[in-house]
């Protein structure tokens, strides 16, 4: 981070997004483990396949993170190959937050950016806590940043 930049928030995607794939192999593993005592092969191959599907789902969701700063929002994904991508907060455009049912149950969102970014035109930051306040610390930051930076935006039709 530059000198002046300030880490205002980060955090991970919940876990939750993993509860349905989580609990359908946690079935076809106690079905394995039934089936497994009359036919031994069906388990031996089973039910690892079902762990390391566990595993990698729960890795892939713990190493996708966000960082929000005073000047740029990074994310960064990949259990074995990492990518971090970062966005000028000056180049968000619009926002938008996505509650879908079952997150809002546990008080989860989605945060949707509309970005002038050539990589990242759309930024989602999924399944986090608190989103409503996150999504509003970001428009608050982005309006902020836009009048540091004199930029302004110009649609064209």
């Amino acid at each position: 981070m530059e000198d002046n930049e300030e880490l205002i928030w980060q955090d991970s995607s919940s876990q939750i997004l993993n509860f349905f794939g989580f609990s359908i192999s946690s079935i076809l593993i106690g079905v394995s483990l039934i089936i497994g005592q009359f036919y031994y092969s069906i388990a031996f191959f089973a039910i690892p396949i079902l762990l390391l599907f566990i595993l990698w789902n729960y890795l892939v969701i713990k190493n996708t993170k966000y960082k929000l700063t005073t000047q740029r929002i990074i994310m960064q994904v990949g259990v074995f190959n990492k990518i971090t991508d970062e966005i000028e907060l000056y180049r968000v455009k619009d926002h938008r937050l996505e509650q879908p049912f079952i997150q809002r149950l546990f008080g989860l969102g989605n945060v949707v950016l509309i970005t002038s970014d050539q990589i990242n035109s759309e930024v989602r930051m999924i399944a986090i806590k608190n989103a409503p306040e996150l999504r509003e610390s970001i428009r608050k930051l982005v309006e902020a940043r836009r009048i540091t930076r004199g930029v302004r935006e110009f649609d064209t039709n």
